[in-house]
């Protein structure tokens, strides 16, 4: 009896040793390697510039397609959806906070969604927010960089003001899907 029960555990041994070998030999491994990039690049390409203003000039402009304008380059993958939101001042301050006066500043945006740095071809935001498709006629299955150009401009109002140096903040807010 003692004989018969080793010849099965033998045999039970042997059974799961070859479902082992099985197992192992059948076994696939499969290397993924992915390289991860930011979904989104914003860099700002010209600053906007109203240079040296005399006092009580009145108003200074500076148009779209101005050289003084302000410039964005936004790179993103074609078929994202962007949210522009531009943040200004209406308002410059002087720069020494005992100098209360101000210089009234009036700022635009307008963006060129064809890839190419051209403000001929810009169509303004249709106010402080704007949502477009980067490069809408991108194909969908494709995912490809492309950039957006987004252009500032606008106009400020010099009265009769103290010399110095007036400052404001604008942001242009970015997000995507």
């Amino acid at each position: 009896m003692i004989k018969k029960h080793c010849s099965y555990l033998f045999y039970l041994y042997a059974f799961c040793f070859s479902l082992l070998l099985c197992t192992s030999s059948t076994a696939q491994y499969i290397n993924i390697q992915i390289e991860l990039e930011p979904e989104l690049e914003a860099t700002v390409l010209s600053e906007l510039n109203f240079g040296d203003i005399i006092v009580n000039s009145g108003t200074k402009n500076i148009n779209l397609g101005d050289p003084s304008m302000g410039i964005f380059s936004v790179t993103a993958i074609n078929s994202q959806i962007l949210r522009m939101e531009l943040q200004s001042t209406n308002i410059l301050k002087h720069l020494n906070p005992a100098v209360k006066a101000t210089i009234p500043i009036d700022l635009q945006a307008a963006y060129n969604n064809s890839g190419t740095n051209n403000p001929d071809v810009a169509t303004p935001f249709g106010g402080d927010n704007m949502y477009l498709q980067v490069n809408e006629n991108a194909q969908k299955d494709r995912f490809e960089w492309q950039t957006v150009f987004i252009y500032i401009y606008g106009f400020i109002d010099v009265g009769n003001v103290p010399n110095g140096i007036y400052e404001g903040e604008l942001s242009l807010v970015i997000d995507y899907e």
